[in-house]
C-alpha cells in the first residue's frame, strides 16, 4: 500500500483531473484495495460533503484522505501544500 502522504496526493488529484484522468486514477486506487476510498470521492465528486457519512466504511487513513479532500473543496488554499512545485522554465 501507498505510503499516507502519497495516497492523499493520489485521492486529491483523483478528485480535481478531468474525467478521462480520473477513471485512470480511481481504476489504480481500486487495483491497490481502496474500493471504499474511491466510492468516498465519487460521492464527494456527486456533491456529498457530510464527512461522517463518507468516513463512516473508512479507516482512519482513508477518513483523512476524504476530509483532506473536503477541506480543499470548501478552501482550496489549504492544499498548496499537497500540489507539485511550479515548473521551472
Amino acid at each position: 500500500m501507498a505510503s499516507p502522504g502519497n495516497s492523499v496526493c493520489c485521492a486529491f488529484r483523483c478528485a480535481c483531473v478531468l474525467d478521462t484522468e480520473r477513471l485512470y486514477f480511481t481504476h489504480n486506487l481500486e487495483q491497490r484495495g481502496w474500493t471504499n476510498l474511491v466510492a468516498a470521492i465519487r460521492r464527494v465528486l456527486a456533491g456529498e460533503r457530510d464527512a461522517d457519512a463518507l468516513c463512516a466504511n473508512l479507516g482512519p487513513l482513508e477518513s483523512m484522505i476524504i476530509e483532506t479532500i473536503l477541506q480543499g473543496v470548501a478552501d482550496p488554499s489549504t492544499l498548496s501544500d499537497l500540489q507539485p512545485p511550479p515548473k521551472a522554465s
